[in-house]
């Protein structure tokens, strides 16, 4: 019973502990300090390595905004934001991609573009990331790409503008035909004005006829009697007769089918007019519509508008280093410190 508690003893003594304290890991690096200088600097310079030689990547932005036209007196896209992003995915990218792959072996491995829109713009972007050295191609790419969809928005925009262009001169036109009828209408009114205006100078001229020859029959009647005053007295009235009966023809019938005709004539202008105000409000509509038609465009100076650098993050791959090199010396540090306690108990327990 004894030795059997003495063995148990020894068993506990020899055992290693488990809790490691921060001093014991200090002594743990003291002690295995070759080995841990070693892992935290073969760490640290590959980290160097990463950092140095690491190729810069760039990200290329080009900005399309899709062209506009007017429907419904509402000014609207070309094409949908959706449409055009599909167009590009499915059709003129992996044939440009394709091309460029095929004539440039030296190039990326992979031309990538992503391409994205907005739903409350017309703006189209697309993205690449390379490094530096490929600029040329994926300006080159970017280009082809806002070149084939501008062809595309272009076909529409020209089959636009042609038909918003014969629209306007069909307006133009009419509004010519409209302003010729109207100086037409306005030549008979001012000779409606001319007839009407003699006619009252000739009924003015019959008035005075009339009363001058009232006058002369008064002083006959006083100055002589006889039959030759009867008969200039007869002559006259019967001059005045006839006189009055002019007056009445004129007031009458000749100026109500004067008036009819000039009330008609000033009716045909006023519609005229009327025609002339719209023949004009449809110019300034299709005119309108002709200016808001707007091809499709890459915005900025150039087609690429940005490159930014977004990897590798230089100073986030050192810290990354540093990190991994200090837990790499307590790691060996452990491992170094259980190979060395396996080892004792080893030649212990053959002892």
């Amino acid at each position: 019973m004894v030795d059997s508690s003495r063995e148990n003893a020894s068993l506990n003594l020899n055992k290693p502990e488990r809790d490691v304290s921060l001093l014991d890991l200090w002594f743990m690096v003291v002690r295995f300090r070759t080995y841990c200088l070693c892992s935290f600097l073969g760490i640290l310079a590959l980290g160097v390595i990463l950092v140095i030689y690491l190729p810069n990547e760039y990200e290329f932005t080009t900005a399309i905004e899709i062209g506009t036209q007017t429907v419904n007196q509402e000014v609207v896209p070309i094409e949908d934001s959706a449409t055009v992003v599909d167009k590009l995915n499915t059709g003129y990218m992996p044939f440009l991609v394709g091309k460029y792959a095929r004539e440039n072996p030296m190039g990326p491995a992979e031309y990538i573009i992503n391409v994205t829109s907005s739903e409350n713009s017309q703006i189209i972007t697309l993205n690449s990331t390379y490094p530096m050295e490929y600029e040329e191609l994926i300006i080159n790419l970017h280009s082809d790409v806002v070149e084939a969809l501008v062809k595309d928005h272009n076909r529409t925009v020209d089959m636009m503008k042609d038909n918003a262009k014969i629209l306007l001169a069909e307006a133009e036109e009419k509004l010519g035909e409209f302003k010729a009828t109207g100086a037409a209408l306005e030549y008979q009114l001012g000779s409606i004005r001319g007839s009407l205006n003699s006619l009252s100078t000739y009924a003015t001229e019959l008035e005075e006829r009339i009363s001058l020859a009232e006058k002369e029959i008064v002083a006959l009647k006083k100055s002589c009697a006889g039959d030759g005053c009867a008969t200039q007295i007869f002559m006259l009235t019967t001059q005045i007769g006839e006189w009055r009966s002019v007056l009445v023809s004129i007031e009458g019938p000749d100026k109500i089918n004067i008036y009819e005709v000039q009330a008609i004539a000033q009716a045909k202008l006023d519609n005229i007019d009327n025609a002339q105000d719209t023949a004009k409000s449809q110019i300034k509509y299709r005119e309108t519509n002709i200016r808001n038609i707007k091809t499709t465009r890459s915005l900025g100076d150039g087609t690429v508008i940005s490159m930014k650098p977004v990897s590798p993050d230089r100073p986030l791959i050192f810290l990354v280093a540093l990190i991994i090199a200090f837990f790499s010396v307590l790691i060996v540090a452990l491992l170094l410190d259980f190979a060395s306690q396996a080892r004792s108990q080893s030649l212990q327990k053959r002892l």
